[in-house]
């Protein structure tokens, strides 16, 4: 009952007061035309007056529409206002005006010009939500499944993460762009050639754990059958990606690691007594640099599955220069490669050599 009683007097107090028009005669007409100017003349005035107010004042008592609806909306969003919101500007939002104004030291008057209007927009305008930052992406961050598989045509920042990593590692040159294109699909098949991972240009949680583990910097120093060091690690890591070193890289130099180190510094005219000292390190970083490649260009949509017939895991790689291409081994001395290369031609391909430094 009192919310019924409240809301029939708030009604009441909002309620515009009617008013009549009482009409009047003139009965001298000499002056008729006379007084008929003046009082155009005041109500001109009065209307430009009651324009200007109306300009300078946004809303005041007397004022109804959508923009009363919406102060009225926002004094009771403040507590200001306890009424429904009518759209109409009474006495009660008079009052709800001036409390509000005087809060906020604001001249009391309760009219909501500028000034007002713009103080009441800011303690009820929605905030904006805040989005958090995505956390910045850094070496192990995608280990254990923790991103995405990437494929290429795939544009985000786990490519451009992608792509750092592989700057990291040396397998690209250009800045991190976000695009998986060809570049970065060529380098992510030679990446996983290298690593024993299955070729197919798609980073899957495999390729994501070698790729995404800590990059090992060492000063190269010298390391000989017993050693524990990161640099061991580093050295079998190359000799891996040479094809001297089988198994999978830890950090001691053991029996494994030494005889693929002697069986190296032969093939390269050294001492082969399993110690890697500084010229060891060198011709290491050269053959790196200077593996031999025997590639097969694609020249139909068949070509891929002939090659197949050979080598099962074979797929296509892309080269600005070269085009598409199938790569069907990697060889450290070139008289090898050619034989490699022979065999190919002998079963009708058209097998080509290539130095790594060309790719």
């Amino acid at each position: 009952m009192e919310n019924i009683g409240y809301t029939y007097a708030a009604s009441a107090y909002e309620a515009p007061e009617s008013f009549k028009i009482v009409p009047f005669r003139f009965y001298n007409k000499k002056q008729s035309t006379f007084f008929v100017m003046r009082l155009l003349s005041v109500a001109l005035t009065l209307f430009f007056l009651s324009n200007l107010g109306q300009a300078l004042a946004l809303e005041k008592r007397g004022s109804r529409g959508a923009s009363v609806t919406s102060i009225q909306e926002c004094l009771k969003k403040l507590g200001y206002f306890n009424a429904s919101a009518t759209g109409f500007y009474g006495e009660i939002t008079e009052n709800a005006v001036i409390r509000f104004q005087k809060d906020n030291r604001i001249t009391a008057d309760g009219v909501v010009g500028s000034n007002t209007q713009r103080i009441l927009q800011s303690k009820c305008a929605t905030p904006k939500p805040v989005t958090k930052p995505l956390p910045e992406l850094s070496v192990g961050s995608c280990s254990n499944g923790k991103c995405p598989n990437l494929k290429p045509g795939d544009k985000n920042r786990y490519v451009t993460y992608l792509q750092t990593r592989l700057r990291d590692w040396g397998y690209v040159k250009f800045n991190p762009n976000g695009n998986y294109g060809p570049q970065t699909t060529e380098a992510v098949k030679r990446f996983q050639r290298d690593n024993q991972l299955f070729v197919d240009g798609v980073v899957g949680q495999q390729t994501w754990q070698r790729i995404d583990s800590p990059l090992i910097k060492c000063d190269k120093p010298t390391l000989q059958r017993g050693d524990q060091d990161e640099c061991v690690t580093q050295l079998q890591q190359t000799l891996r990606e040479l094809g001297y070193f089988k198994g999978y890289p830890t950090d001691y130099y053991g029996i494994d690691t030494w005889e693929a180190v002697k069986q190296f510094q032969r093939n390269y005219e050294l001492p082969p007594n399993g110690i890697v000292d500084s010229l060891t390190w060198k011709k290491l970083e050269e053959a790196v640099k200077h593996r031999y490649i025997v590639i097969i260009p694609v020249t139909s949509p068949y070509t891929l599955d002939e090659v197949r017939r050979f080598v099962p895991n074979a797929s296509i790689s892309f080269n600005q220069k070269l085009g598409e291409y199938i790569r069907v081994g990697d060889f450290q001395q070139r008289n090898t490669a050619q034989q490699s290369a022979q065999s190919f031609r002998n079963n009708g391909f058209n097998a080509e050599i290539l130095s790594q430094d060309k790719l």
